[in-house]
């Protein structure tokens, strides 16, 4: 059965902890109605979930961070990431950084690489992406290992 990314946000968001009524209140949906998607749907894996995660944690004010002016498109940086261990990273996807694709794409789930940035600590899953203090091209499975790793995101 081939589920909606709606669906697909809500187990997301449940396997990480979040009681329904604040996925409601995340979403703008009724408790009834992510209930109702909970109680239909199978689970997913924790990879799945954490990308999916990291996706709606991007993606979220994306698009009041989008700055359109006449030849240019800017997207503001992301805030930082923050894991339940405590470990933070920036995780950047935009025309100007080194991600892939190198376009400004308002949905982040489309990227397949992001630059991550300044974390607070030195992680051996980053080795070989490193450039000075930022880690280019770093690919979204390294990413999610790397959240993972440090216990999942702070939501």
């Amino acid at each position: 059965m081939k589920q909606s990314k709606f669906t697909k946000t809500v187990i997301a968001l449940y396997m990480y902890g979040v009681k329904p009524k604040h996925i409601s209140k995340e979403l703008g949906l009724s408790p009834r109605r992510i209930k109702k998607v909970l109680k239909d749907a199978p689970t997913c894996s924790l990879e799945d979930a954490t990308s999916i995660v990291l996706d709606h944690t991007l993606n979220k004010g994306r698009n009041k961070r989008y700055i359109v002016f006449p030849y240019i498109t800017i997207i503001k940086p992301n805030p930082r990431v923050t894991c339940n261990d405590g470990y933070e990273v920036s995780i950047q996807c935009s025309e100007y950084t080194y991600c892939e694709p190198r376009e400004n794409i308002l949905d982040v789930s489309r990227y397949t690489k992001f630059e991550l940035g300044f974390p607070n600590e030195h992680d051996v899953l980053l080795n070989g992406y490193q450039d000075t203090d930022i880690f280019s091209y770093t690919p979204r499975d390294v990413v999610v290992k790397l959240i993972i790793k440090h216990g999942g995101i702070k939501l």
